[in-house]
């Protein structure tokens, strides 16, 4: 199967429509109305055959970091992809040595990030990376 594209995008999610209209194997079609559900209407700009990145609501509050696919065989090389089009994001994720920071949490799939040093974990074309900010205070 060819790669394929669904980009709803804010604002009011009016590309969502024409994602849902695009014949979409089911499984990718489950992930977009989760992701909805979830998210309440967040960007999504997936390419299929590739690992897709999702952040969480406050980072693309703070930052421009829709949800997205990019191509890679580690975190690393997925998240070089993503910091060409957001450059703001590698200095919040990542330290001066391009570590993780000690406020980010990176999940592939749903195991922990195993190498917070050089993001070596590896990741399938049908994995996905969950970044989150963690949150502290009481």
């Amino acid at each position: 199967m060819a790669p394929v594209t669904a980009v709803p995008s804010e604002p009011a999610c009016r590309s969502i429509s024409s994602a849902r209209s695009v014949s979409l194997p089911r499984v990718f079609q489950e992930r977009i109305d989760l992701k909805i559900a979830v998210y309440g209407c967040p960007s999504i700009q997936y390419v299929f055959g590739m690992p897709k990145v999702s952040f969480t609501p406050h980072l693309r509050q703070h930052l421009s970091c829709p949800d997205t696919s990019a191509p890679g065989s580690t975190v690393a090389d997925v998240l070089a992809h993503v910091f060409e089009t957001s450059p703001k994001l590698r200095s919040y994720l990542l330290d001066d040595q391009g570590a993780v920071r000690k406020h980010v949490t990176i999940f592939v799939n749903t195991q922990s990030l195993q190498d917070r040093q050089r993001l070596s974990d590896p990741v399938g074309e049908s994995d996905e990376i969950f970044v989150f900010q963690a949150l502290s205070g009481g």
